[in-house]
Parts: structure tokens; sequence; C-alpha cells
């Protein structure tokens, strides 16, 4: 049998498996929860054609696809560890978590709640009180009081124009005494307690100060000239889809190889007049292509949304980037994936290379930023449209990085010929079975 008919065969048993459909479901399901949503309020802007908007607030907002001119007075916000901002804010969060003992973490990149013991809470309720003089219970009464008002101003009013402050609580005055190193300190020890990740990491993101009209055509430049906006969604694109394509094919992959387990020695016998590398090179190339395949056609709809939206603003795209950034960053995560749990199936003849591939995988997502570290991650990390600074500063960083993952992906599938050519002539087929079978033919 020829090759190319061998992994036509394969992929035709591939797509009959109840759980290759499971795949597909589960993949568009992450497309449209993921990078369908994050994208569709920036798509929204694209077609405004306003460079800042106000909303009902009254705060302002950019557009980062009109050019930006010295004129407009406005150019955008940057995280900023503003003391006078992040204190009174990071206060509002203390007291909503302390109230219902009940802490936000992210130790994983996924929200994890986490319980004080009694002590540990009786010490932020302290903490509280430190940063502002008030107990819990203090400003409980100081809630329910502002409530009760806001009520009684709707029920005088009675037209419904008073717009209801539920809370109560947007941000809470902070003690005159408490100096800005004080309030970090407090927050270090609150963060022990809780763990990383907490809402008492990485301050700046409670502050914000306003970038200047350098720094905003600078960032204009990257995302329009550069990037030509395509690149920039299709970065975005591949983070997402990165994250998917790092472990679910992991299931598809092990539930195929073991398929000979199930079976007996019946394919092996039928397949006795093909190589080991033959055989095992069909498979793995017919479960890269059919998990590939579902990204490539993603990358059509993708690109004729952004091509429509940019089109009549003048904005210049790259059609090709989705297919190119797909072919460039997730092929290899795919690859990778599919060829360690195909070998340690095959090594173990158990599904350890789901467990394998899911420890791996958090411990990725754990310690990969989500904005470069593309040294050593075997998916790569871009969420967010801007940086491209970043992403051109870790061009060589990031081919080293996929060309190094696919040399191992075709080294794993390389040693899965082996293994698998040893139980064909006998020499190794689990503990307590061999299997002897013709020797293979070129």
């Amino acid at each position: 049998m020829k090759f190319i008919d061998l992994v036509w065969r394969e992929c035709c048993m591939i797509g009959k498996s109840i759980l290759y459909f499971a795949f597909l479901f589960v993949l568009v399901l992450s497309f449209s929860s993921q990078y369908a949503a994050d994208r569709a309020s920036d798509l929204e802007n694209i077609t405004s054609g306003n460079r800042v908007t106000i909303n009902q607030y009254g705060e302002k907002s950019i557009n980062p696809f009109v050019e930006p001119k010295e004129t407009d007075g406005f150019y955008g916000y940057k995280m900023a560890e503003v003391p006078e901002q992040v204190m009174p804010r990071v206060a509002v969060t203390l007291y909503r978590e302390c109230r219902d003992n009940k802490y936000a973490s992210y130790p994983y990149d996924f929200i994890k709640w986490v319980k004080l013991s009694k002590d540990k809470q009786e010490r932020a309720g302290e903490i509280f009180q430190e940063i502002t003089g008030y107990t819990i219970s203090e400003y409980n009464d100081i809630v329910k009081k502002r409530y009760q008002m806001q009520q009684e101003e709707i029920s005088e009013n009675g037209d419904g124009n008073v717009t209801i402050d539920s809370t109560g609580y947007y941000e809470i005055p902070i003690a005159e005494t408490l100096s800005y190193q004080q309030f970090k300190e407090r927050m270090l020890e609150l963060e022990e307690m809780i763990g990383p990740e907490s809402s008492y990491s990485n301050l700046e993101r409670y502050g914000r100060e306003e970038i200047s009209y350098e720094d905003a055509s600078k960032a204009y430049d990257s995302l329009v000239k550069k990037d030509k906006v395509s690149g920039a969604y299709a970065r975005l694109f591949c983070d997402y889809m990165g994250i998917f394509l790092a472990i679910f094919p992991a299931f598809v992959a092990v539930a195929y190889a073991r398929r000979d387990k199930r079976a007996g020695i019946r394919e092996l016998v039928n397949s006795r007049q093909l190589s080991s590398v033959k055989l095992i090179g069909a498979r793995y190339l017919a479960l890269v292509l059919m998990m590939f395949l579902p990204i490539l056609v993603l990358c059509i709809p993708t690109t004729w949304e952004i091509y429509s939206m940019t089109k009549p603003l003048g904005l210049p795209i790259d059609i090709l980037a989705f297919f190119k950034y797909s072919i460039a960053w997730l092929l290899p995560t795919l690859m990778f994936t599919v060829s360690l749990s195909y070998f340690l199936t095959e090594l173990t003849q158990t599904a350890i290379g789901i467990l394998v591939q899911v420890a791996l995988w958090f411990l990725t997502l754990n310690k990969t930023p989500l904005v470069g570290g593309y040294e050593w991650s075997f998916f790569l990390r871009h969420n967010s449209i801007m940086e491209y600074g970043v992403y051109e500063a870790g061009i060589s960083e990031i081919w080293i990085n996929r060309i190094t993952y696919v040399i191992v992906a075709i080294g794993l599938v390389l040693m899965t010929s082996a293994l698998f050519a040893r139980k064909r002539k006998g020499r190794w087929y689990g503990k307590r079975r061999s299997v002897k079978v013709p020797l293979d033919h070129q």
C-alpha cells in the first residue's frame, strides 16, 4: 500500500471516531468563547471611526485603529502603580473578600477561591482596619445606610433616573496615617496567607496614568502599519488556540494509539507488509492533519471578518496572516502534543500520556507570561493585540523554539516506530504477553 493511501485510510478512521467529533466540538466552543468574545468589542471600534469615545459615566476610551493627532489632547491610559488610586480600590476588594471569607487567586491562570482559617481571617480583618480605620462590621453599617439613602432618593424622584450603587463602596477612604510602604507590606502579608496571584499581587493593575502622544503614535504604527491589523489578531488567535492544542489532542492521540491493545494482534498481522516507520508515520501524520485542518478552516472566517471591518477605513491587512501564524505557531505545538502522547502510550500501553500532557500543560500555563516568554514554552503566549515590540524583539527566540519542538516531535515519532518494531518482532509486548509476527518488509 502506498504511503499516501495509508494516510488517507487512517484519516478516514479518525474521522469516524466519536472522540474526534468531541474534539471538534470543544475546539469550536473554545474559539467562540475565547478569541471571538475577546475581539468583538475591538471590531466595533474599527468601524466607529472615532479616536476618543466617552461612555455614560464620563470615562474616556481610545480606538487604537484611528491615528492619533497632537490636537487630540488625550491619548489613552496605561497601567501604573499610582498610590492614590491603588489603595482605595484595593480596599474595596479586601472588604468584599474579607466580608465573605472568599478570596480569589489565580495560581494556574484559572480562578481558585480560598477560604481562610479562623486566625487568618481575623488577621485579614485587622489589616482592613489598619488601612481604612474601619472594622468590617462598621463598614457593613455604612454600606447599608448608603443603600437605604439611594432607595429613598429613587422613591422621592419616582422617575427611575437615579443610578443605584447597590454596593455603596466603589472607593473606600484610606487612613491618613498609613504610608504606601506600610500598605504594600500589608498586601504582601495577605498574599502569603492567600497564595500566589491573589487580588493583592500586581498592584499596578489598580491604577493608571495617561500616555503621551509619542507613545500613542508608536502603538498605532505598530498595530496598523507594521502589523497590518491582521497580524495582531492572528497572534491573539494563536494564543487561544495554542492553549487548546497543547492538551486536547492528547486525548485523541492516546485513544487512537491504544486501539491495537483493544484489538489484540489482528491489526499487527494485517500490517505485516508495512515497515514500522511507515505505519507509525502514517498514523502520526493522519492525527496531525485531522486536528490541524479545522484550525485552518477557522482561519477563513477570521480573515474575512478582519478584512470586511477594515476595508471601509482603508486599513492594510495581510490576508495570509492567520494561516502563516497558525502554521508557524500552532503546528509545532500540535506535533509535539501528539508525538509525546503517542510515544508514552506505545511505551507503557496505558493512558499515562494524558496525565503527563496535562501536567506539562499546567506547568507551562503557570510559568509563561501572557505576552512573551518564548524561550522554552511548547505553546506560545501573546494575549494582546498590542505589544508588537515584544514580538519583534523575540522573533529569533520564536523560530528557535518552534524548530526545536518540530525536531523533538519527529524524534519522538522515530522512537515510537522503534518501540513498535520491537513488539512486532516479539521482543516486547507488555509484561505478560509476547507477539511473534513476520519481520518488517520495506
